[in-house]
């Protein structure tokens, strides 16, 4: 580790920044579960493919020809009101991918399951066959008990796929 790196980590930690991944299974490297993506449809697996860039596995929403125009996956999560969140993920696409709607989200509910918040980030504009990161910011209401980190497209084409690894979610006290 460099100096700077160093400094940067010890400077991080005195200012109350957590660094640990709050989310269990980010990288799929094990078969998913009702412990991490409890929720997933359409044709959203578990796959090998096209090099992901964190260990051997990745998830993939594949296109129309899989038989079916949508796909996704979810992994809900105990939050804090009023916190800092930071979600990153890297994402993938190839061979033609479109789809009316693809959307990497982080979702604030009560304790109720009422939908308090939503941050997102659009994910139409990546390069094919390049691996891309993207983040999500977001502060917590008031009231927060949960949180979903949520990857779906909806209205998939009939060629090509989109992938996701490495995801982290972080807070900030």
């Amino acid at each position: 580790m460099t100096r700077l790196a160093v400094i940067l980590t010890v400077l991080a930690t005195m200012a109350g920044v957590s660094r640990a991944n709050i989310l269990v299974n980010p990288g799929f490297e094990t078969e998913i579960g009702a412990t991490d993506w409890s929720i997933h449809w359409g044709t959203f697996s578990r796959e090998n493919w096209n090099k992901p860039p964190e260990g051997k596995f990745a998830g993939f929403i594949k296109g129309d020809w899989a038989g079916d125009d949508r796909g996704g996956v979810i992994q809900a999560l105990a939050a804090s009101p009023e916190t800092q969140y930071t979600l990153t993920a890297k994402f993938y696409c190839d061979n033609g991918w479109q789809a009316q709607t693809q959307v990497l989200k982080l979702e604030f509910f009560d304790g109720d399951g009422n939908l308090l918040k939503t941050f997102s980030t659009d994910l139409a504009k990546l390069a094919e066959q390049k691996w891309t990161e993207k983040k999500v910011f977001g502060v917590s209401p008031a009231g927060t008990a949960k949180a979903q980190v949520v990857f779906e497209a909806t209205g998939v084409g009939k060629a090509g796929l989109l992938g996701v690894d490495g995801f982290d979610l972080e807070t900030t006290k």
